[in-house]
């Protein structure tokens, strides 16, 4: 092995450790947790169906329905409805669960949804923690929720609507969360780093435009495919996210003491006054105490892009065939297929192989996924290949 390349090896290993780091250190705390938990009853819950639930040292356990009975509980996240962030972290684990009629949301889960004013219920199309299916034991789901702008009030469901199997929870925080403020220029430097990277792999073989425009669009690519911009949460990897110190609720003042009667002094013997009053000592006041740090509010507009193409995610069966195919196609073109194919397969299996490491869960839709990601590279590349022999054979017989 060359030094050029073992060169481009130790800055790909050290580009990986950084871009892990800036995802575990994205946000930081912005006040105390709210008072949610997840006690010995159901104090602070709306619960349907209380008869579904098994509550045992502060785990639930939240039966299978039995006809229309099906085990629900309901909270209001308070105070967070004029934010963008909120992690949610909690211990799960479920047995045995099986979708009724093989929808999707006939399942045992743990969501996020929002209560308008008229109060109808939005459900953010990334809003599950948790969407169980099949058995899994103990394990952490931690989750930072993009909250949409127009999301209303926000509520954490708990629901088990599924047709088998029982769903546990347990060890639940709420906390309100900022993206760090450099959080933009350290992603930008990443990026900036990536695509030297990308462009020092292809090499200049095909030119230096070539070279760049090949690198930019494989991150561009990276950008929206591995970590999906359009999902509206955010997972860490193995550790959780590195928050910062916690922030203490501030402490409920001591009412103040209430102030004695005014007491009457009787007049002396032989005294030509008068009684007088006289106030007892005015007592010492405390010391007001330092209030709660103030929650960030974040505003932003609507996302017509991610909304469309989640659309197209969810209504195109062949979306990741088709996504590929024309990354493939772009890339290839332009680097040509012997020295982009390396970076393009590997930006197709990370795109899979990322998301389930954040969700610690592998699945066999995933690995369908995978199968049509490198289906769509494959069709590029030989249309790409096939378009340029065509093109020398019409060029050497037009010399002929």
């Amino acid at each position: 092995m060359t030094r050029r390349r073992l060169l481009i090896a130790f800055c790909g290993i050290m580009l990986t450790f950084l871009s892990g780091a800036v995802w575990q250190l994205r946000f930081e705390r912005t006040g105390p947790d709210p008072d949610i938990r997840l006690g010995p009853d159901f104090s602070g819950w709306t619960v349907k169906a209380g008869e579904r639930f098994e509550l045992e040292n502060g785990t639930w356990t939240l039966l299978p329905p039995d006809g229309e009975a099906r085990a629900s509980a309901e909270c209001v996240l308070p105070g967070l409805e004029d934010l963008r962030f909120v992690r949610v972290r909690l211990d799960a684990a479920w047995e045995d669960v099986e979708h009724k009629d093989g929808r999707s949301w006939w399942s045992a889960r743990v969501s996020l949804a929002g209560k308008d004013p008229t109060g109808r219920f939005h459900w953010p199309a990334d809003g599950d923690l948790i969407n169980a299916s099949g058995s899994r034991g103990w394990h952490t789901v931690e989750c930072v929720l993009d909250l949409p702008p127009d999301m209303g009030e926000p509520h954490l469901f708990f629901n088990n609507l599924a047709a088998t199997g029982t769903l546990k929870v347990r060890d639940l925080t709420v906390t309100p969360v900022k993206q760090r403020g450099w959080i933009v220029a350290a992603t930008v430097a990443l990026l900036a780093g990536w695509t030297g990277w990308a462009a020092a792999v292809l090499g200049h073989r095909k030119g230096r435009l070539r070279q760049a425009a090949a690198s930019l669009g494989l991150v561009a690519a990276g950008w929206f495919l591995v970590f999906p911009q359009p999902n509206f949460h955010a997972r860490p990897l193995p550790g959780g996210f590195l928050l910062g110190k916690e922030i203490a609720a501030a402490p409920t003042p001591a009412p103040p003491k209430p102030v004695p009667a005014l007491a009457v002094v009787p007049p002396q013997p032989n005294s030509s006054t008068s009684p007088m009053t006289a106030p007892a000592p005015a007592p010492a006041l405390p010391k007001p105490s330092n209030p709660a740090p103030p929650v960030i509010h974040d505003d932003r507009a609507d996302n017509v892009a991610a909304g469309a193409i989640r659309k197209i995610d969810q209504d195109f069966p062949f979306a990741h065939v088709a996504a590929f195919f024309a990354v493939g196609l772009a890339v290839f073109a332009v680097a040509g297929v012997r020295d982009a194919w390396p970076l393009a397969t590997g930006l197709a299996v990370l795109s899979e192989v990322v998301p389930n490491l954040l969700r610690r869960e592998f699945m066999a839709d995933d690995a369908a996924d995978l199968v049509a990601n490198l289906t769509g590279l494959a069709l590029g590349a030989l249309l790409v290949t096939g378009t340029c022999r065509w093109w020398h054979r019409r060029a050497a017989a037009s010399k002929t």
